[in-house]
């Protein structure tokens, strides 16, 4: 018999601790199987010491043996459940959130806690459920034994009970203490007289312009992009109807990575930048940007924290020594992470923050201690067709496109105090890219192409995914056959990053390709081309994935639009109105439908997702922009007529609905006790 382990990274402690455990076993040869990285010393230290070792390849999607949908669909949403339902009481035994309740109401401290716990182990299940499947798919493993090793984690207990109703052996490493809280103290410590300095310098550069209390303004962080001309950050700017004095967008980025377009349009707008200090403390862009009054609420936010990790240090241990370490590093991340947001929107008095969401991002949690700190507001909209269900962070307005993704906020609503309906944030783009669509359609049409196609991949991890490297290059090179057989046909190929496309692109997509382009025929546009663009000048759209966000965008431009789902992603509602029909998994059945409809006189008038439309965005109307501006200068005003946050939100929501329904602003503020709920397997 032999015995497989299993380990989530290939270091020289595993290695080590596997090896000793291997010279248990007499008689009994062992191997090693191990996920994602590698570390030189441990691949070193396992030739040293004769260990078998084996990466485990995602060559293809790998599906549930009950339902067929991809493994890591059910392991994303099983690690909200997983974090979800550990109680609060397991949290609040350390005593630890007692020491920091006035940094942080206790119910956020939870909040931050649970999300952190979901974020950490979505890979952790993952390598249960892939083990299972393992062991299970082919016969000859099943005579093996297997055991899983994870690291050292406080939630040991939680993972072997998800372990056994897989059937899978799990060992758990000891837990290591992490030394954040030291190295925290120690930086923040170390930061001090550096930080004395840059006040000192600033405050002679700012002496007699820096204004002693600082209007309301609006503060947006730099994700996206500043030409408005592309999806940008602040598309909700032109025609609201803000001066632009009352807006301050902040980056921790090198000035450098913005275009020239985007630097060219604020600086026209009259629209101010500031660019923090980085998180090292490595560099400073402008030290005129930054107030004097920064530096000093920085130095004041240091010293606090300071007191507050030697609080914490002297704090007895409870509740058990691991889930105490882990919480002390959480907490001091916390209070590191937000020291910037703290200091910034309290010297610029920024009450509104406007930013897009980046659902399992811990730095949400900094942001929204900064903006706690101030009393201020938080505005955030989701800018993608969003896969399944999140834990969001906690937001005071969070607008989406439309009431069709009621169903991916409702069961964690009590983080998400208003959602507004807005319709597709950058539909006023449609009207921009006409002229850039039409000119790749007359390039193909030159070349005889009389129905063009257009396809958008997707990401793929090597270590586990939604999609593998092997079914994108397998569709690729079936799309692309296709095209190459029907003269009359066309393609154009976006893909999401250049370095994906490099990766599934093999020697024989390279020589199709290669004929193709030669014939006029093919166009390989860069990943910053907007999708709507692509899809303007192709007749039909293929995404992959149930979800496609570019190919949802293209349908709302009215342009027909079909997925390609190898991750079987059965739950999502696409998938479930429209197999087969919209939505499938299967490749031949798709190039059916290509066929199809490349005959169908009235292709023009199919409309993909008109089951759905009319609730993904219900205005359609390329206004959105309106609308967003007009809620954040609404919001703000409350605040510069010197209103409470609270009557600052009601006000705004009120002139919204005024202008656009009722049913348009959803309050969800009383579902704080609603339970997180998903059909998914057991924990």
């Amino acid at each position: 018999m032999k015995k497989i382990f299993w380990v989530d990274s290939l270091s020289a402690r595993s290695v080590w601790a596997l090896w000793r455990e291997s010279k248990k076993e007499k008689d009994i040869s062992t191997a090693v199987h191990y996920f994602g990285n590698r570390t030189s010393a441990g691949k070193i230290l396992a030739r040293i010491l004769g260990l078998e070792i084996k990466k485990f390849r995602y060559d293809t999607e790998i599906h549930d043996l009950k339902d067929q949908q991809a493994i890591f669909w059910h392991a994303w949403e099983d690690s909200y459940l997983f974090g979800w339902n550990i109680s609060d009481q397991v949290f609040k035994c350390t005593g630890l959130i007692d020491t920091v309740a006035d940094q942080y109401t206790v119910e956020k401290w939870l909040f931050h806690f649970k999300r952190q716990v979901a974020f950490e182990q979505k890979r952790n299940l993952g390598m249960i459920r892939l083990v299972h499947w393992h062991i299970f798919s082919n016969k000859e493993n099943k005579t093996q034994d297997h055991v899983l090793w994870l690291k050292g984690s406080p939630w040991e207990e939680y993972l072997k009970r998800y372990a056994k109703d897989f059937n899978v052996s799990l060992r758990i490493f000891p837990y290591q203490k992490n030394l954040r809280i030291f190295f925290a103290l120690f930086q923040n410590t170390l930061s001090l007289p550096f930080l004395g300095l840059l006040w000192c310098v600033t405050s002679v550069l700012s002496k007699g312009k820096e204004s002693v209390n600082e209007k309301p303004k609006v503060g947006v962080f730099l994700a996206q992009g500043l030409d408005i001309n592309k999806k940008s950050d602040i598309f909700w700017f032109p025609e609201s109807g803000l001066n632009p004095q009352d807006v301050i967008i902040y980056s921790f980025v090198r000035p450098a990575k913005f275009t020239i377009a985007g630097k060219r349009y604020i600086e026209r707008a009259g629209i101010k930048m500031v660019h923090l200090l980085s998180k090292d403390l490595r560099w400073v862009n402008d030290l005129s940007e930054l107030s004097a009054k920064y530096f000093e609420l920085l130095i004041k936010e240091t010293l606090r924290n300071i007191g507050l990790y030697i609080k914490l240090l002297l704090k007895k241990s409870q509740g058990g020594r691991a889930l105490f370490n882990w919480q002390l590093n959480n907490i001091s991340w916390l209070l590191d992470k937000s020291l910037q947001y703290v200091a910034f929107f309290k010297a610029k008095n920024i009450k509104v923050h406007f930013g897009f969401l980046a659902e399992d991002d811990p730095i949400m949690s900094a942001v929204e201690r900064g903006m706690e700190e101030n009393k201020g507001v938080l505005v955030y909209a989701h800018w993608s067709n969003p896969p399944l269900v999140e834990i969001w962070p906690s937001v005071d307005t969070f607008f989406v496109w439309g009431p069709y993704y009621k169903q991916f906020y409702e069961a964690i609503g009590y983080q998400l105090k208003n959602v507004v309906y807005s319709g597709y944030i950058f539909d006023s783009l449609f009207s921009k890219i006409e002229k850039e669509s039409e000119e790749y359609r007359r390039k193909l049409s030159e070349n005889g192409v009389k129905f063009t196609l257009a396809f958008f991949d997707n990401a793929y991890i090597e270590d586990g995914g939604w999609f593998s490297k092997e079914s994108m290059r397998d569709f690729q090179s079936r799309l692309l056959s296709l095209v190459k057989s029907n003269p009359d046909w066309g393609i154009i190929l976006k893909p999401k990053r250049k370095k994906t496309f490099d990766d599934i692109t093999d020697q024989d997509i390279l020589s199709m390709l290669n004929e193709i382009e030669k014939e006029g025929r093919c166009l390989i546009l860069d990943h910053d081309v907007l999708p709507v663009t692509v899809g303007k000048a192709a007749d039909l759209v293929i995404g992959l994935g149930s979800f496609s966000s570019p190919a949802v965008e293209v349908a709302l431009c009215q342009k027909p639009v079909l997925f390609y789902d190898p991750s079987k992603q059965s739950s999502h509602p696409f998938h479930k109105e429209g197999l087969d029909k919209i939505v499938f998994e299967d490749i031949d059945k798709l190039c059916d439908k290509l066929k199809s409809f490349s005959q169908d006189q009235n292709r023009e008038d199919y409309q993909s997702l008109d089951f759905v439309i009319e609730d993904i965005d219900p205005y359609r109307d390329g206004r959105s922009y309106q609308r967003v501006g007009s809620y954040i200068r609404n919001i703000l005003r409350g605040f510069q007529s010197e209103k409470t946050k609270q009557g600052a939100l009601d006000e705004a929501n009120q002139q919204f609905m005024n202008e656009f329904g009722i049913d348009k602003v959803i309050r969800i503020e009383e579902q704080k006790n609603s339970k997180f709920i998903l059909n998914t397997g057991k924990i």
